[in-house]
């Protein structure tokens, strides 16, 4: 039997994974139980409650603890990091653990990563960009409309005719 492994299980995409997969009726699936990286004990007890002996809480420090998550995922078949993306180096660290787990015989390990839109925002008239960009060009000057539209809340300026 597969050991799946559910990072972010507590929020808006990872708790709608977990929910998914814990009511699903395919044969393959129900059996399953599911071991959830959670940083808050509060947060373990509410998925424990929820979800009963289907779920095993594993406390952690958090996608910066590269260490911990590379030893974690090295002992699972299949990890599901729906934590933020903007860790690089936390979803380099589970790959890295999944390939430590590499066995001769035994069928290759999955990771999928998957995340919410926050992902593909920038706030590039609002704040500064979020995460910082690494190697990045010196920025052109912000057009002053722009800069008194975002403070409006109408970034987006009208199309063109």
């Amino acid at each position: 039997m597969s050991k799946i492994l559910l990072v972010g299980a507590t929020g808006y995409v990872g708790g709608t994974v977990l929910d998914q997969l814990i009511t699903n009726n395919e044969p393959s699936i129900k059996p399953l139980t599911f071991d959830l990286l959670i940083r808050d004990d509060a947060q373990a007890t509410k998925l424990k409650d929820a979800y009963g002996t289907r779920v095993n809480t594993i406390k952690w420090s958090g996608l910066e603890d590269t260490a911990f998550i590379e030893d974690t995922a090295a002992n699972y078949d299949i990890v599901i990091n729906t934590g933020s993306g903007f860790f690089s180096s936390g979803a380099i660290a589970f790959i890295n653990g999944l390939a430590r787990g590499l066995n001769a015989g035994k069928p290759a390990p999955w990771m999928l990563n998957i995340s919410g839109t926050s992902n593909l925002a920038d706030r590039p008239l609002t704040q500064s960009p979020a995460p910082p960009r690494m190697g990045r060009r010196k920025r052109r000057p912000r057009h002053p409309r722009l800069h008194a539209r975002a403070r409006e809340g109408r970034a987006l300026r009208p199309a063109h005719r």
